[in-house]
């Protein structure tokens, strides 16, 4: 964590590159998996788990579905995990992003595995 030395406050980090690729690499297996576009998917996952802000609009107040853009790199690796298990439940096996990082799979690509034994690298 990182601290101002001025106001002694935790200093946001944004997200990395790689978080975000990975995020979107793995709306796009998942939305596949559950017939969904990659952005539609990640409005399911938020709904799902109820990531949004309260705005008012024309005085009436609405959700916000917030952007991954907005999440620091710590909100954002505790958002994948619940992800990862968001997707476990769905049949589907992700791999984790050190996983994912580390494995080089083929054409860089996310490898997916459903929880049958048999394994499907995409």
């Amino acid at each position: 964590m990182n601290i101002c030395q001025s106001c002694n406050q935790e200093i946001k980090e944004d997200r990395s590159s790689q978080q975000n690729k990975y995020w979107w690499k793995a709306m796009e297996i998942i939305g596949d998996e559950l017939g969904y576009e990659r952005t539609e998917m990640s409005i399911v996952v938020k709904k799902h788990f109820n990531w949004y802000t309260i705005v008012e609009v024309d005085g009436e107040k609405e959700k916000d579905w917030e952007s991954s853009a907005s999440w620091s790199k710590k909100q954002f690796s505790a958002n994948t995990e619940l992800l990862i298990r968001f997707a476990y439940e769905q049949g589907i096996r992700l791999l984790t992003p050190e996983e994912f990082f580390n494995s080089k799979p083929k054409n860089n690509e996310l490898t997916k595995q459903t929880n049958s034994s048999t394994p499907a690298i995409r």
